[in-house]
């Protein structure tokens, strides 16, 4: 016996945005917002600071129609040092860019 199975799949662009990255008890975090119904996998996307990288574990999700706190401890830029004019930016697995955040942009102070 043999049989066929059928998926419907939608593609949509990922409509995500940094809204925070502050420095906290335990060192710097970032807030990334998905104001979409669904849920996102973030598994092999990056996060770039300064130039470094840091990738999202496998597995990664962010609910939809929320906030999720990344915490740096976590991903391994809490001991990043930040200045004002520094821009960061979440990136798919070949580098392309998502979304960034630019500190001047923003209202966040980050002491140091």
């Amino acid at each position: 016996m043999t049989g066929i199975g059928r998926m419907i799949v939608k593609v949509v662009p990922p409509d995500i945005s940094i809204t925070k990255i502050e420095k906290g008890k335990y060192g710097l975090y970032v807030d990334i917002l998905n104001p979409n119904s669904y849920d996102l996998d973030l598994s092999q996307w990056k996060l770039s600071i300064n130039g470094s990288v840091f990738p999202f574990p496998k597995n990664t999700l962010i609910a939809g129609n929320g906030v999720t706190h990344f915490s740096g401890a976590s991903m391994g830029f809490a001991n990043m040092t930040l200045r004002g004019d520094d821009v960061v930016k979440i990136m798919f697995p070949n580098q392309e860019e998502v979304t960034r955040f630019s500190l001047n942009a923003s209202t966040n102070s980050i002491e140091t």
